[in-house]
């Protein structure tokens, strides 16, 4: 297990509504964290470690399971919160002492939990959270086409009156039972409300996905790290891989960037199949690789982007 420590600070919790009702013998209580007065530096997340009442009296929780939704997150589907437990497919968290489970298969709907934020301020913020899985899955559908488990950043849209993306990162396969760290950074351009969200998709026993296995969060932060309205950019410009789709022995990769190209490929289960350095236009040669999908990460001069790619 991998472990870390997060000191974190608290602005004035200004409010929380709360809306107890039953649905289908469910209960479901709506939290929310106002940043008005946040600064640069505080993390803004309530009960982002999901402890107990007995290590935070104030934000912890008790019990486990899905019926009341912790304190300080909005909502969870095919969700519930659960201890270490060694002898069933919790295994260990990565926080104190909870963690938040998303069940192997939920239907079409799939699992997913969010916390909400209000008046967030513009300028850089930093997420940070970790997930692990519960045996090893496969980022595929029902009919074995990529299908991938996400994080997103979500405003909400007046026009279609729904919560939509404006950032989304793929949440990492593991092996069974292993922690992985992601860390990223995004940028507010005007003050609004944000739902932060965990979601992903197993299907049903007829019809189960390759991410038919339990996926756990925890240690969830996300920080008001500057109020600068840009990021570095560490990206590639223009990069194009061809033919994608691709039947071929060789890939040809072009960008505008000029170097030596260094060129991973990982499976859909995330295991590295190809790590190779390619010279002023040499092409890439796949005829070792199987039919299916991959995702390609190319890097030059410390510059790098990554696509998907499909084998024929």
């Amino acid at each position: 297990m991998i472990t870390k420590t997060f000191t974190m600070k608290k602005i004035t919790f200004l409010f929380r509504i709360t809306l107890c009702f039953s649905l289908l013998s469910t209960s479901f209580v709506f939290s929310q964290y106002d940043a008005t007065n946040a600064q640069v530096g505080d993390e803004l997340t309530v009960n982002g470690m999901l402890s107990t009442t007995a290590i935070d009296p104030d934000e912890g929780v008790n019990g486990n399971g899905g019926a009341e939704v912790p304190y300080g997150w909005n909502y969870m589907q095919g969700t519930n919160y659960a201890p270490t437990n060694t002898g069933n497919t919790n295994g260990v968290c990565h926080s104190e002492d909870r963690q938040f489970k998303m069940y192997a298969m939920n239907g079409n709907s799939g699992s997913f939990v969010n916390q909400q934020i209000t008046n967030l301020p513009t300028g850089t913020f930093t997420y940070d959270y970790w997930t692990k899985w519960a045996g090893v899955p496969e980022y595929v559908n029902e009919e074995g086409e990529l299908l991938e488990p996400k994080f997103t950043i979500r405003i909400f849209d007046t026009e279609t009156d729904s919560w939509v993306a404006v950032h989304e990162e793929v949440i990492p396969l593991s092996e069974n039972q292993i922690w992985a760290q992601t860390t990223g950074s995004w940028v507010n351009d005007e003050v609004r409300d944000i739902r932060i969200q965990w979601y992903k998709r197993g299907g049903n026993s007829a019809n189960p996905t390759g991410m038919n296995k339990s996926m756990f969060v925890d240690s969830v932060s996300f920080t008001y790290t500057s109020t600068s309205l840009s990021l570095e950019d560490t990206s590639l410009t223009d990069l194009k891989i061809y033919p994608n789709p691709s039947s071929d022995d060789f890939l040809t990769i072009s960008t505008a960037e000029q170097g030596d190209k260094y060129v991973k490929l990982f499976n859909v289960t995330g295991q590295m199949v190809m790590n190779t350095k390619l010279v002023q236009d040499q092409k890439l040669n796949i005829s070792s690789l199987n039919s299916g999908f991959y995702i390609i990460e190319v890097s030059i001069n410390g510059r790098s982007d990554t696509q998907k790619l499909v084998v024929e």
